[in-house]
């Protein structure tokens, strides 16, 4: 019928105009919502795309913390840290999903913590277990503590110095100093070939 020819060419592809920004648009804006939790999505979207509009900076939360799962769990994770760690430190996307459902972790979860994350294809592994920690231990220090436990108490100097650069990235409320005392620290321990420990980090990032 004719109704239904003109609804078939409104949908032929080579009518429908995808703007090429547009995907990056929709991602920037789930990784602001995610990091906001708005009670209200809705009237806070308005107020995201008339900022964007405006040519401003959308206000949105820190990253950390992660939506809370009760479903998350530090035994879950230290299971995917486990399974991960007897391969490369970098890995398809497609494997840490799968490695991940295999750990029981929640297809909320980890597609929030790729979101966040700005994971793509080639993922250190490390990095997405350490940021999947905030579901479970929100707020930046508590996160990278339990990231500490999760990878086995504690870690090589110079791991524990991407994993918490790449944590403290993803958090605004980060001052610059306390990030660069974390580094330096870690390096000195790292040159006295020590490990660093939950024990150290809180010390390093207190300044005690």
């Amino acid at each position: 019928t004719i109704p239904e020819q003109m609804a078939a060419s409104l949908y032929c592809a080579e009518q429908i105009n995808i703007p090429a920004e547009l995907p990056d648009v929709l991602k920037q804006f789930t990784k602001a919502a995610i990091r906001s939790q708005p009670s209200d999505l809705v009237a806070w979207a308005a107020e995201y795309f008339q900022s964007l509009s405006q040519g401003n900076s959308p206000q949105q939360g820190n990253a950390l913390p992660l939506v809370p799962s009760k479903t998350v769990t530090l035994d879950s994770l230290k299971t995917l840290s486990s399974t991960l760690s007897s391969g490369p430190a970098v890995v398809s996307k497609d494997a840490l999903v799968a490695a991940s459902t295999s750990a029981d972790i929640p297809k909320e979860a980890v597609e929030q913590t790729l979101t966040l994350g700005d994971f793509t294809n080639d993922i250190a592994w490390i990095n997405f277990v350490s940021l999947a920690c905030a579901h479970v231990q929100p707020g930046l220090a508590a996160t990278v503590r339990a990231a500490l436990d999760v990878l086995g108490g504690s870690v090589d100097a110079e791991l524990f110095t991407g994993l918490f650069a790449f944590l403290a990235a993803l958090d605004a409320d980060t001052p610059a100093e306390v990030a660069t005392r974390v580094a330096e620290g870690a390096k000195a321990i790292g040159a006295a070939g020590g490990k660093v420990s939950a024990a150290d980090f809180d010390k390093l990032y207190t300044g005690a």
